[in-house]
This record gives C-alpha cells, structure tokens and sequence, in this order.
C-alpha cells in the first residue's frame, strides 16, 4: 500500500511539470505538435487550436499502441501521460490549473492500468502464458541494427551486418556463457557493436556546407534558460523507471515485464539513435524542449539503477548534459546528414522487427491459451487489420488478438465447453 501511494504520488508529479511545462511552452512532447506552438507566440492559433490538434494527433496513437501494452504488463508507458498532459497544458491557460489538472489526469492513469491489469490477470489462461508473446522479441533484438543497415544502406550492407552481428552475438554469448541469461547478454553486446559500427559509418558523411550556427543560438538560450523545470523532469521519470513503473515505448515494456531490465535499457539507448535528430532539430528550431529529453535514456538510467535517488542524479545529469550539449547537436545534426539518415533509418526498424517478432510471439501464446483457433485468430486479426489500412498499430495487433483469445478460452472454461 505504502508502495503504491509512492507511485501515484510520483505519477502525479510528472504529470504536473509536464501539463506545466507544455502550459508555459518550456516542453512538448509531441514532435508534430513542438513546432506548432511558436504561431500560439505568434498569435496565428489560439490555445483551444493547438489544444485540438494535440488531442487529435494524440488519442488514437494513445489507445492503439500505448494502452495495450500497458494494460498487458501493468507498466505505464510515457506517451499516456505525456501526450494527455501536452493537450491539457496547452488547452489552459492558467499555469497552477494546468498542473493540478495533469496531476489528476496522470494519478487517473497510472491508477486506471494498474487496476485493469490486476483483473486481467484473473482470466485463466491468459496471464501465465503473456510471457510467450514477448520471448520471440527477447532473441530479435541484435537484428535492430541487421534492419537499420537494411533501412538505411540496402541489402549489401544489411547482409555484411547480419554477419557481423551473429559472429559477435555467438562469441559474446560464448564468452559470457557462466553469467545468467549469457544469450541475451551477448545479443546486447553484438547489437551495440553494430550501432558503433553504424553510427562511425555516419559520421563520415559531411555537408558540403560550413555550419551556420546563428539561427539557433536564441533557441538555445531559451531552452537553457528552462533548466529550473527540465532537470526535475528527468530525475522524475528515471525514478520512476527505476521501480518499473514506467516505460518509453513497447518493447521496453515488453522487456520490463520479462524482468529483462538490462534488454530494456538497451532498446532505451537504441531509440536515442532514432528520435535525436527529430527531438534534437524540433527542438533547437522551436526553442521547445521535450520532457523525456532525447528518448529515452532517463529511462534507461533508470532501469539500470534501481536505487530511486541515484536513478534521480543521473536523469537530472542527463538532463543537463542535453542542455550543455545543444550547440554540438546543432552543429552535428546541420553537419552530419549521416546522422539524421541513420535516425531514419533506425526508427524504421523498430517497427520491422518488433512487428515480426510479436506476430511470432502471438501466435505461440494464443495457440497454447486457444489452440489451433487461437493462432488462427491472432494472425487473421492481424491480415485484417493490414487490408483495412492498419487503423491499429501492427505491433498492437497480435496483443489485442490474444486478449480476444484469452478472454474466449475463459469464457469458454466457466462454461464447461471442453478444449
């Protein structure tokens, strides 16, 4: 009980600063929606504009590809309460306001999937086989960068990179065979080897043109001169991480509810590859910063310390090194096209891979929960929702399909309908 005040507490505490933040135009988290803000300074929108178009661009991407994974793991993921809280802070006006309003909404949240979760797991079969979904995405994960060269250089060098990646994954795992989970271990290290490989790759390709720095230097100072509410943020969030009550997107939350805090921490630092040019750019044009920094490596810190306060001392830190850091991102991201295309690139594969691996995962957990329905179930669901234009995120797919099949298998026990 004590343990969970704790959390709403912190929940309602992110949830303040962030509708705060995004009332006062410090922070946003929607990438679409950051450099929207400057016609709000410039009178082109009103607050109840912007507020709309948040909700608008927000809901659906909330409800298709944060809430399942959510529900499902019990872990809340960051887009619920910072997307909620970028629509709440824009939409009032008034600063004290919105942050009581974010706070409400956030402690609702967090309160909402704790207690949904707690009743899924009271429908036999479902929970005891959820682990099956995620296990085939556990093992996938050194091919993230197989697919980001693949993205980004073409077959070629996707090939060289799949290579390169089982050789180091067979002599890590080799090499760390003694240590628990020493597959999953060398997975980590052959990805990172790929990604140093990737990004040195990138770095070699120049602008022809000589960065011209002016244009951001008022940006700069308008975010730096904010450090008095980014620094909480980002202590806030990785403390949060730290007990694993929050996640940055849904492999890390797949992960998290695998007890994999490590893998998770890896995916987390991966996606700093993808969403920094886009964060990085958005932000050095607006003047507007994002709550959760450079995805998502508050979070990361956090997964990796489990200590509250030394999880809260290295968000702060990372926080601060993004602020110090911003004039060498400028430069690096007008100087380096290398970067931003492998940024592209990377955010590409992480929706090949994961895709692959949790339809794999669903049709294993569905057929042990449902039998040859089951599996029947999760990939038609999935070629349906493909034929429709993919109104669900993919990724949800295969989890919605083996709620759909777990609460059928349920149903179908109390009954008494035999197997």
């Amino acid at each position: 009980m004590h343990s969970e005040v704790i959390k709403l507490a912190l929940f309602g505490l992110l949830g303040l600063l962030s509708a705060v933040t995004a009332n006062r135009t410090v922070a946003i988290y929607q990438d679409g929606l950051r450099t929207s803000v400057i016609e709000l300074w410039a009178g082109v929108k009103t607050r109840r504009d912007l507020a709309a178009y948040s909700y608008k661009v927000s809901l659906g991407f909330v409800l298709v590809y944060a809430l399942p994974y959510s529900l499902v793991t019990g872990i809340v993921m960051i887009h619920i309460i910072c997307l909620g809280t970028d629509t709440i802070g824009l939409r009032i006006k008034n600063s004290v306001v919105a942050g009581l309003a974010g706070a409400t909404y956030a402690i609702g949240a967090s309160a909402l999937v704790s207690s949904i979760f707690l009743g899924l797991r009271h429908l036999p079969p479902a929970i005891p086989n959820l682990h099956l979904i995620w296990a085939p995405l556990a093992y996938s994960l050194p091919l993230l960068g197989v697919a980001t060269a693949s993205e980004q250089r073409g077959f070629r060098a996707a090939l060289y990179t799949f290579v390169l990646t089982m050789s180091v994954w067979a002599l890590a795992a080799y090499g760390l065979h003694t240590f628990h989970d020493g597959i999953l271990l060398g997975g980590v290290v052959a990805l990172g080897v790929t990604m140093a490989v990737l990004v040195a790759l990138a770095l070699r390709e120049k602008s022809s043109a000589p960065a011209d720095l002016s244009f951001f230097e008022d940006k700069i100072a308008r975010v730096r001169r904010n450090w008095l509410w980014l620094l909480p943020i980002g202590a806030v969030i990785a403390v949060l991480a730290s007990q694993r009550w929050i996640g940055g997107e849904p492999i890390q939350v797949a992960m998290l509810s695998l007890h994999q805090n490590y893998l998770a921490a890896a995916v987390a630092i991966f996606s700093v590859f993808g969403y920094l040019p886009v964060q990085g750019m958005t932000g050095l044009v607006s003047g507007i910063w994002n709550q959760d920094g450079y995805p998502d490596w508050f979070l990361a810190v956090g997964f990796l310390v489990s200590n509250p306060i030394g999880a809260a001392v290295g968000g702060a830190a990372l926080m601060g090194f993004e602020l110090v850091s911003l004039r060498w991102v400028a430069r690096l991201l007008t100087t380096r096209p290398g970067i931003t295309s492998l940024g592209h690139a990377t955010r590409g594969a992480m929706d090949v891979v994961p895709n692959l691996a949790v339809l794999a995962g669903g049709v294993t957990a569905a057929s042990t929960t449902g039998g040859p329905a089951g599996a029947l179930a999760v990939v038609g669901l999935y070629i349906l929702n493909d034929k429709k234009g993919r109104p669900v995120v993919p990724l949800a797919v295969p989890v919605f399909a083996y709620l759909l099949v777990a609460l059928a298998a349920g149903v179908a026990k109390h009954l008494g309908v035999p197997a």
